[in-house]
């Protein structure tokens, strides 16, 4: 019964043009499936290149990571890390959970990435071996 009433009251008086207005595509509730809803789903129109959803591409910077040590008594790995014309020294106590980086100049921009990346592949390390990881960043 409401909603008879709110329709009656938004239609025009019959005597005035119904103007035309486009009508946004939305789904129908029969229509939405868990993989039919993405974050473009239920908006009217197409993202713009000026809308929050569209991002532009971060650059990309290759890390070289080289494992000078490993000990799993000790729950340590040292190594150093290459990235454009900075080199640090890293130790990481993956029982702590703690990452130093020497020296202090560029510290900022290595740190969290490596310590992603010591995160993930830990396990996988071997002293001597040389790996590489992406930074979405420009170094």
């Amino acid at each position: 019964m409401n909603l008879i009433k709110r329709t009656a009251i938004l239609s025009p008086p019959p005597h005035l043009p119904t103007p035309h207005l486009p009508t946004p595509h939305l789904p129908t509730p029969h229509s939405l499936t868990p993989h039919s809803l993405t974050p473009h789903s239920l908006t009217p129109h197409p993202p713009t290149p000026h809308s929050p959803s569209v991002t532009k591409r971060l650059p990309e910077t290759t890390a070289h990571v080289r494992i000078t040590h490993q000990s799993w008594q000790q729950g340590k790995i040292e190594g150093e890390v290459r990235v454009s014309e900075y080199e640090w020294q890293f130790q990481w106590r993956f029982r702590q959970g703690q990452l130093s980086v020497e020296p202090s100049l560029g510290r900022a921009l290595i740190k969290e990435p490596l310590s992603r990346f010591l995160e993930r592949c830990d396990y996988q390390l071997e002293p001597g071996g040389d790996y590489f990881f992406t930074i979405r960043a420009q170094i």
